[in-house]
């Protein structure tokens, strides 16, 4: 029977087997004395010690004295040989039984925390190399890594090394979603688009934002009564925001911005750029027709030679009343007579480039914007101190005429990137539109990121991802579950002007430190899918 031995200086030894001798029980307490307990002290069936402090201790725990780091280190150490064990088990170099006497013997030190994170250190440090193979630093990179983890893991007869593969691929996976997951929070990577509608002006809902499976969630969502209300509403404010946009961007040449928009909106701009030609040709006292001024309008009526007769004609007719017409016999016209030339002549050509898809008339559209373009050279010419002005106010113009086309195609001239990108196609001017094919077109940057971020398209039809969002929603109802309805009404909150743009914000915008993190943390994807395989095995 089991028998407790007290000496005389405090030392106890509980639960003794009959059969440890005395010999060895003197060992055991000698050693105590000593300060040093060894893992194969002579007391070996003695299940608990306790010294003079009253600390009570399995002696045959070889974690016994250790520190933290040194059971951390230790730790380490079984990570990495217990990779080199497991190789060597599946060629036959190490044997079943020599894994099961390992495994009992660190047991103790598995118990420990220190030691559980040292073995998790122990097997990322191991798997460094694989971490440098392109496409670690991915989450199924990151799964891979905790398969081979698992893959090389000791195991015993009652264990598959397959299944430990499995369970190893997906800790892998986890711990390379929540890296990179982390990494987002830090560092969103919002696109390139969404940052310039953005410094534009324009708030994209959340969905928008962040693009992907959120965007497609979000566009889902629509189909929830209240929730998808909120996300229609913001995504038509951010429409309105585009319409906006586009229009400072229009007068951003002569310093002028927009405070209405629609067809209100268009007209203001229209009001402003007229203006500045009013202001630009002040000084302006008369024109006198020049010689480069003759030379360009003949080429371009030699351009028109091509189109058929009845274009030419009508060319020619506009060129009459227009040009010649107005012209003093000396070649002269004075500067109110200049400036309805030149709006008579955009505006005759903006009719005929943008209203009608015949491609000989918008050949003369063409003609006459380039005859207004040599009218305002002249008027440079005339007065050089103008030049300048005169060339922002064309700038300005040109870009008007391009929403203006977007506008005249839209309900109340509120339009849609894409009905902007259209117009830009439509009014690129250059031979065979070569650049709308370079993506260089005027305004075509602007419509482009606005349909990159701001149309309302999935990649499905959405009807599945609807039934299933709208199903968990509207399962139990609002009225029915209390929670339920501070969630929607919570979710609603978030699609209020000043909640999306503090989301924008919030998404977009971080301190350097923070996008620093996120980088690193983006760059921990690998290791971290490591740890994730390693602590799935439990340290065995």
């Amino acid at each position: 029977m089991p028998k407790t031995i007290k000496t005389k200086d405090g030392i106890v030894l509980n639960n003794i087997p009959d059969e440890v001798t005395d010999d060895e029980i003197k060992a055991r307490i000698a050693a105590i004395r000593g300060g040093s307990v060894q893992a194969s002290a002579p007391a070996s069936g003695a299940s608990s010690v306790v010294r003079p402090d009253g600390r009570e201790y399995d002696p045959n725990d070889p974690t016994v004295g250790m520190s933290g780091t040194q059971k951390f280190l230790a730790g380490a150490g079984k990570g990495m040989t217990d990779l080199v064990r497991g190789a060597g088990q599946m060629i036959g170099v190490v044997s079943d039984e020599d894994i099961a006497a390992s495994r009992q013997r660190d047991a103790p030190l598995m118990n420990t925390g220190a030691g559980m994170a040292g073995n998790i250190a122990g097997n990322v440090a191991a798997t460094i190399p694989a971490m440098l193979v392109p496409g670690a630093a991915t989450v199924r990179g990151a799964a891979a890594i905790g398969a081979g983890i698992g893959a090389l893991a000791p195991i015993s007869e009652d264990e598959s090394r397959l299944g430990n593969a499995g369970i190893g691929a997906a800790g892998g996976a986890a711990g390379g979603a929540v890296a990179k997951g982390l990494s987002r929070v830090l560092n969103p990577q919002t696109g390139a688009s969404v940052k310039q509608m953005i410094a534009e002006g324009v708030t994209p809902t959340p969905g928008q934002t962040l693009g992907g499976a959120f965007r497609r969630t979000e566009e889902a969502a629509k189909s929830i009564p209240f929730i998808g209300e909120g996300i229609r509403k913001a995504e038509a404010k951010g429409i309105q925001d585009f319409n906006r946009a586009a229009l400072n961007r229009v007068l951003s040449p002569i310093g002028k911005k927009s405070t209405a928009i629609g067809n209100e909106g268009v007209e203001q701009a229209r009001n402003f750029v007229s203006s500045s030609y009013d202001d630009a040709l002040k000084s302006l006292k008369r024109v006198d027709i020049d010689t480069p001024f003759s030379n360009q309008l003949a080429r371009i009526s030699g351009m028109t030679q091509t189109l058929p007769d009845d274009i030419q004609r009508q060319f020619n007719n506009i060129m009459t009343t227009q040009v010649t017409d107005k012209l003093t016999p000396a070649g002269t016209m004075s500067a109110e007579q200049f400036k309805t030339v030149t709006s008579e002549i955009g505006k005759l050509a903006q009719g005929y480039k943008g209203a009608t898809n015949s491609f000989d008339q918008n050949q003369l559209g063409d003609a006459l914007f380039a005859v207004r373009k040599s009218l305002m050279d002249l008027a440079g010419r005339m007065n050089p101190s103008a030049k300048e002005a005169i060339g922002k106010a064309d700038k300005a113009y040109a870009q008007l005429l391009r929403v203006e086309n977007a506008a005249s195609k839209a309900q109340d001239g509120i339009f849609m990137p894409s009905q902007l990108a259209t117009a830009a196609r439509q009014m690129d001017k250059s031979s065979r539109k070569v650049s709308s094919a370079q993506g260089k077109a005027l305004m075509q940057d602007f419509s482009q990121q606005g349909r990159d971020v701001l149309s309302n398209t999935l990649p499905n039809s959405g009807t599945a991802d609807r039934a299933i969002i709208g199903g968990l929603a509207l399962g139990g109802g609002y009225l029915v579950d209390p929670t339920l309805a501070a969630a929607a009404l919570v979710t609603r909150g978030a699609y209020t002007s000043p909640a999306q743009k503090a989301i924008s914000a919030l998404l977009t915008k971080r301190p350097e430190l923070a996008r620093s993190l996120g980088g690193m943390a983006q760059g921990l994807m690998a290791p971290a899918g490591a740890a994730g395989g390693a602590m799935t095995q439990g340290g065995r």
